[in-house]
Protein backbone atom coordinates (compact mmCIF):
# COMPACT_ATOMS: atom_id res chain seq x y z
CA UNK A 1 0.00 0.00 0.00
CA UNK A 2 1.05 3.60 -0.63
CA UNK A 3 -0.20 5.94 2.10
CA UNK A 4 -0.79 9.55 2.13
CA UNK A 5 1.62 10.77 5.16
CA UNK A 6 -0.52 13.79 6.35
CA UNK A 7 -3.85 11.81 6.29
CA UNK A 8 -2.43 8.43 7.26
CA UNK A 9 -5.14 7.06 4.40
CA UNK A 10 -4.19 4.57 1.74
CA UNK A 11 -4.08 6.16 -1.77
CA UNK A 12 -2.80 2.90 -3.39
CA UNK A 13 -3.11 -0.22 -3.35
CA UNK A 14 -0.68 -3.22 -4.85
CA UNK A 15 -2.04 -6.44 -4.70
CA UNK A 16 -0.44 -10.34 -6.17
CA UNK A 17 2.41 -8.86 -6.99
CA UNK A 18 4.78 -12.26 -6.67
CA UNK A 19 2.69 -15.21 -5.27
CA UNK A 20 5.55 -15.61 -2.59
CA UNK A 21 5.48 -12.97 0.03
CA UNK A 22 7.08 -9.58 -0.61
CA UNK A 23 10.63 -9.30 1.60
CA UNK A 24 11.75 -5.87 1.26
CA UNK A 25 11.53 -2.81 -1.08
CA UNK A 26 13.23 0.20 -2.90
CA UNK A 27 12.25 3.25 -4.49
CA UNK A 28 14.11 5.23 -7.51
CA UNK A 29 15.16 9.03 -6.75
CA UNK A 30 12.09 10.50 -8.24
CA UNK A 31 10.19 8.24 -5.88
CA UNK A 32 8.01 6.87 -9.05
CA UNK A 33 9.44 3.46 -9.36
CA UNK A 34 8.64 0.99 -6.84
CA UNK A 35 11.20 -2.04 -6.74
CA UNK A 36 10.01 -4.87 -4.73
CA UNK A 37 12.20 -7.94 -3.64
CA UNK A 38 10.23 -11.50 -2.79
CA UNK A 39 10.71 -14.74 -0.53
CA UNK A 40 11.25 -16.82 -4.04
CA UNK A 41 14.08 -14.55 -5.15
CA UNK A 42 11.84 -12.53 -7.77
CA UNK A 43 12.57 -8.94 -8.25
CA UNK A 44 10.00 -6.79 -9.96
CA UNK A 45 9.59 -3.02 -10.71
CA UNK A 46 6.15 -1.31 -10.48
CA UNK A 47 5.18 2.45 -11.45
CA UNK A 48 4.13 3.70 -8.02
CA UNK A 49 0.79 6.47 -9.51
CA UNK A 50 -0.50 3.67 -11.76
CA UNK A 51 0.55 0.25 -9.63
CA UNK A 52 1.68 -1.09 -13.37
CA UNK A 53 4.12 -3.53 -13.63
CA UNK A 54 6.65 -1.57 -15.51
CA UNK A 55 9.54 -3.87 -16.04
CA UNK A 56 9.96 -7.53 -16.57
CA UNK A 57 11.28 -9.28 -14.81
CA UNK A 58 14.95 -8.89 -13.12
CA UNK A 59 17.47 -11.44 -12.97
CA UNK A 60 15.90 -13.19 -9.85
CA UNK A 61 18.51 -14.97 -7.30
CA UNK A 62 18.23 -18.41 -6.76
CA UNK A 63 14.23 -19.84 -6.56
CA UNK A 64 15.23 -21.88 -3.31
CA UNK A 65 16.57 -20.10 -0.77
CA UNK A 66 16.97 -16.93 -2.55
CA UNK A 67 14.81 -14.54 -0.48
CA UNK A 68 15.72 -11.25 -1.25
CA UNK A 69 17.00 -9.60 1.81
CA UNK A 70 18.42 -6.33 0.77
CA UNK A 71 17.27 -3.71 -2.82
CA UNK A 72 18.89 -0.21 -3.28
CA UNK A 73 18.45 2.12 -5.87
CA UNK A 74 21.88 3.93 -6.85
CA UNK A 75 20.48 7.34 -8.21
CA UNK A 76 23.42 8.36 -9.98
CA UNK A 77 24.08 5.24 -12.19
CA UNK A 78 20.51 4.60 -12.05
CA UNK A 79 21.49 1.01 -11.42
CA UNK A 80 19.19 -1.43 -8.79
CA UNK A 81 21.75 -3.35 -6.13
CA UNK A 82 19.69 -6.53 -4.42
CA UNK A 83 21.49 -8.87 -2.22
CA UNK A 84 19.68 -12.04 -1.05
CA UNK A 85 19.72 -15.41 1.02
CA UNK A 86 21.92 -17.10 -1.72
CA UNK A 87 24.55 -15.75 -0.37
CA UNK A 88 24.79 -13.11 -3.84
CA UNK A 89 25.28 -9.47 -4.48
CA UNK A 90 23.79 -8.48 -8.01
CA UNK A 91 23.74 -4.63 -9.65
CA UNK A 92 21.23 -4.44 -12.40
CA UNK A 93 21.25 -1.75 -14.94
CA UNK A 94 17.26 0.21 -14.69
CA UNK A 95 17.22 -0.14 -18.88
CA UNK A 96 13.42 0.72 -20.37
CA UNK A 97 14.79 -1.75 -22.79
CA UNK A 98 12.61 -4.85 -22.81
CA UNK A 99 13.91 -6.38 -25.34
CA UNK A 100 17.06 -6.92 -23.33
CA UNK A 101 16.84 -10.43 -21.39
CA UNK A 102 17.09 -10.26 -17.57
CA UNK A 103 20.74 -12.19 -17.55
CA UNK A 104 21.88 -9.12 -19.83
CA UNK A 105 20.82 -6.38 -17.01
CA UNK A 106 23.37 -7.44 -14.50
CA UNK A 107 25.94 -5.15 -14.72
CA UNK A 108 27.92 -7.04 -12.47
CA UNK A 109 27.72 -9.77 -9.12
CA UNK A 110 29.24 -11.61 -6.65
CA UNK A 111 28.95 -15.03 -5.50
CA UNK A 112 29.26 -16.14 -1.85
CA UNK A 113 29.81 -12.94 -0.80
CA UNK A 114 29.21 -14.85 3.04
CA UNK A 115 29.60 -18.18 3.90
CA UNK A 116 25.48 -18.17 5.24
CA UNK A 117 22.78 -16.17 3.82
CA UNK A 118 23.21 -12.53 3.49
CA UNK A 119 20.41 -10.75 5.49
CA UNK A 120 20.70 -7.29 5.20
CA UNK A 121 22.39 -4.38 3.51
CA UNK A 122 22.72 -0.72 2.78
CA UNK A 123 24.87 1.33 -0.18
CA UNK A 124 26.38 4.59 0.45
CA UNK A 125 27.09 6.54 -3.13
CA UNK A 126 29.02 9.22 -1.24
CA UNK A 127 31.50 6.19 -0.17
CA UNK A 128 31.11 4.50 -3.01
CA UNK A 129 30.60 1.37 -0.71
CA UNK A 130 27.96 -1.34 0.01
CA UNK A 131 27.59 -3.07 3.36
CA UNK A 132 25.85 -6.97 3.83
CA UNK A 133 25.27 -8.36 6.83
CA UNK A 134 25.14 -12.08 7.17
CA UNK A 135 24.01 -15.01 9.05
CA UNK A 136 27.52 -16.15 9.70
CA UNK A 137 28.03 -12.70 11.90
CA UNK A 138 30.10 -10.43 9.69
CA UNK A 139 29.35 -7.17 8.18
CA UNK A 140 31.16 -7.24 5.03
CA UNK A 141 32.41 -4.02 2.79
CA UNK A 142 32.91 -3.95 -0.89
CA UNK A 143 33.57 -1.34 -3.70
CA UNK A 144 30.61 -0.82 -5.70
CA UNK A 145 32.22 -0.11 -8.50
CA UNK A 146 34.28 -3.69 -8.74
CA UNK A 147 32.83 -5.37 -6.12
CA UNK A 148 36.00 -5.45 -4.88
CA UNK A 149 36.02 -6.68 -1.25
CA UNK A 150 37.65 -4.10 1.40
CA UNK A 151 37.08 -5.00 5.00
CA UNK A 152 35.05 -7.25 7.51
CA UNK A 153 33.83 -7.32 10.81
CA UNK A 154 32.82 -10.19 13.00
CA UNK A 155 30.37 -9.58 15.42
CA UNK A 156 29.11 -11.27 18.65
CA UNK A 157 27.52 -14.89 18.37
CA UNK A 158 24.03 -13.38 16.65
CA UNK A 159 23.33 -12.86 13.08
CA UNK A 160 24.00 -9.15 11.78
CA UNK A 161 20.30 -7.80 11.18
CA UNK A 162 20.81 -4.31 9.93
CA UNK A 163 23.76 -2.56 8.91
CA UNK A 164 23.55 1.52 8.37
CA UNK A 165 25.86 3.85 6.48
CA UNK A 166 25.68 6.86 8.63
CA UNK A 167 25.20 10.22 6.63
CA UNK A 168 26.68 12.50 5.23
CA UNK A 169 29.16 9.74 5.01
Amino acid sequence: MVWNARNGKPIRVFKNCFESDITCMALDKSHRKLILGSSRGEIKVFDVLSGVWIRPYLESHAEENGEISFIAYANEDQNIITAAWDKTIKIHRDDRNDQLEPKKLVMRGLRKAHSKDISCGDYSHNLGLIATGGRDNKVRIWEYEKMKFIDEITCNSNEVAIVKFLNPF
